[in-house]
């Protein structure tokens, strides 16, 4: 099942199985700005999925339940994070293609 908390200009998409969660998806809609051609993008800024219940469509779901928000909200695109090649594949294989790369610099 999926269910959803909304706030100010976003939402989070919870999975459960049996009253457990065991995914959700946060989404925020971006300003639009130059960086992404001044449309409106829906960016994912954390996304989770309990190791039981990875590859079995609990990923999937989230995300379509996050592309058909974002969609109705009137966004242009949605970006997703990844940051493990299974992860990378479902996104190729839903229809992400990669734009970009992060890094990081730890700090402490």
């Amino acid at each position: 099942t999926s269910a959803f908390l909304v706030f100010g200009g976003g939402c989070i998409f919870l999975a459960e199985d049996e009253g457990n969660l065991v995914g959700l998806v946060a989404c925020v809609v971006m300003p639009p700005q130059t960086l992404y051609r001044n449309k409106i993008v829906a960016s994912e800024p954390f996304w989770w999925v309990s190791p039981e219940h990875r590859k079995k469509g609990v990923g999937v779901l989230l995300m379509n339940a996050y592309e058909n928000w974002a969609r109705e909200g009137g966004c242009h695109s949605v970006q997703c994070g990844s940051l493990d090649d299974d992860t990378s594949k479902l996104l190729r294989a839903i229809g992400f293609k990669q734009i970009s790369s992060t890094y990081m610099k730890d700090l402490l």
